[in-house]
C-alpha cells in the first residue's frame, strides 16, 4: 500500500512539472504561489524573467474579472472553497495546463477580450446523493475566438450547504454564474492537496433572501 501511495504521488508531481514547462510564462499566465497578489492587467502581456512559482505549492490566481461571464450578475457567495477536488486532482492539473494554453492562443491572435477559460457551475438533478448538488467545471476554448469550441473538466462541487441555498433561494432554473478565484495545488499536502476558489452568481433580482 505504501508504495502505492508513492507511485501516485509521484504520478501527480510528473503531472505538475507538465504544468510548469508547459509553455513561455506571461505575467497574465504565469501561476503564482499561494498567497501571492494576482496580476492586474488584462491587456497582452510582456515577457519577464520573473518566476512566481514556489518550490512546493503551484497554483493560479486570474486578474480580477478577467473570468467573470459577460453580462449583469450580483455574488451571490463570495471566495467560495469547493469540495471534493482532491479526488479529481488530476483534472485540477491538466486545467492549470489548459489554462496556461488558452492564454498563449489568446494573446497570439490578439483576443485577450474573450471568456477564453473560466468556471461554469452545472446542476445535477439525477446526482443519486443529493438531487440540488451544482457540479464544478473548469472550461477553455481550444479556439480563443470560438465559444463553441470550448472544452470541459469537472473540478469538484459547490458544498451541499451552499447547493441547497441555491435552491431555497434561487429556484431549480435559475441562471447561475461562477467566476474563477483562485486554484492551489500542494502534492504534499495529505489532508488537502487541491483548493479551487470561486465566486458563486446569480442574475441581478433572483436571490430571495429569507
Amino acid at each position: 500500500m505504501v508504495v502505492l501511495y508513492g507511485i501516485v504521488a509521484l504520478f501527480f508531481v510528473a503531472l505538475i512539472v507538465i504544468v510548469l514547462n508547459a509553455s513561455p510564462k506571461s505575467e497574465m499566465a504565469r501561476p503564482v504561489a499561494a498567497g501571492r497578489a494576482s496580476p492586474t492587467r488584462t491587456d497582452p502581456p510582456e515577457e519577464d524573467d520573473d518566476n512566481d512559482f514556489d518550490d512546493d505549492v503551484i497554483g493560479y490566481e486570474p486578474p480580477p474579472g478577467v473570468t467573470r461571464p459577460d453580462g449583469e450578475w450580483e455574488v451571490f457567495r463570495n471566495d467560495q472553497d469547493i469540495v471534493g477536488e482532491r479526488y479529481r486532482m488530476e483534472n485540477s492539473v491538466a486545467f492549470l495546463r489548459e489554462i496556461r494554453e488558452a492564454i498563449q492562443r489568446a494573446v497570439a491572435v490578439e483576443a485577450p477580450e474573450m471568456k477564453f477559460f473560466g468556471v461554469r457551475l452545472r446542476r445535477e438533478p439525477d446526482n443519486p446523493h443529493d438531487p440540488q448538488a451544482v457540479a464544478v467545471d473548469g472550461f477553455w476554448l481550444k479556439d480563443p475566438k470560438d465559444q463553441a469550441s470550448a472544452a470541459h473538466l469537472h473540478l469538484g462541487y459547490l458544498p451541499a450547504n451552499v447547493a441547497g441555498l441555491i435552491a431555497a433561494r434561487l429556484g431549480p432554473d435559475a441562471e447561475l454564474g461562477a467566476e474563477l478565484v483562485g486554484i492551489e495545488i500542494d502534492p504534499d499536502d495529505d489532508d488537502d492537496p487541491v483548493n479551487v476558489t470561486i465566486h458563486v452568481l446569480n442574475r441581478p433580482g433572483a436571490n430571495k433572501r429569507g
